[in-house]
């Protein structure tokens, strides 16, 4: 073999290794979750092992925010947590405890009126000091 031959074999030697990683570093953990009837359920996992390593879910309900956590997630887990039709809930989730990883943040779920436009507000004037001038009419 000549030194081209064994440099273009080098090359195609490290594409075959460094390509087949790269495609894999682009599969990200992923879950999905969705409220069915009056459950809110785990859908749509996506791991190596099966189950996301950590959930945060957050339900906002009549002025207060409750958080939720939960380990080891599968797809089909129904969380034991407590929302009404006026609720809104988001979640976090973090993984990594495997070759595919991900960590997303605030995704979501459930908002059954969204927060209204604020309106522009005009500054209203206040009176610092208040004079009153007159004017005298001098004789000459």
């Amino acid at each position: 073999m000549d030194r081209e031959s064994i440099k273009h074999a080098l090359i195609a030697v490290l594409l075959a290794l460094v390509l087949p990683s790269a495609a894999h570093a682009q599969e990200f953990s992923q879950i999905q979750i969705e409220v069915q009837g009056p459950e809110l359920v785990a859908t749509n996992v996506f791991d190596d092992d099966g189950s996301i390593g950590l959930v945060d879910i957050f339900i906002a309900s009549s002025g207060s925010v409750n958080r939720y956590q939960f380990s080891g997630v599968e797809e089909g887990t129904v969380f034991d947590v407590a929302f009404s039709s006026d609720s809104s809930i988001y979640y976090n989730f973090m993984d990594n405890d495997g070759a595919i990883v991900n960590l997303q943040y605030f995704i979501f779920v459930l908002n059954p009126q969204p927060p209204e436009e604020p309106t522009p507000v005009q500054p209203k004037p206040k009176v610092l000091v208040s004079l009153k001038a007159e004017q005298e009419q001098v004789s000459r």
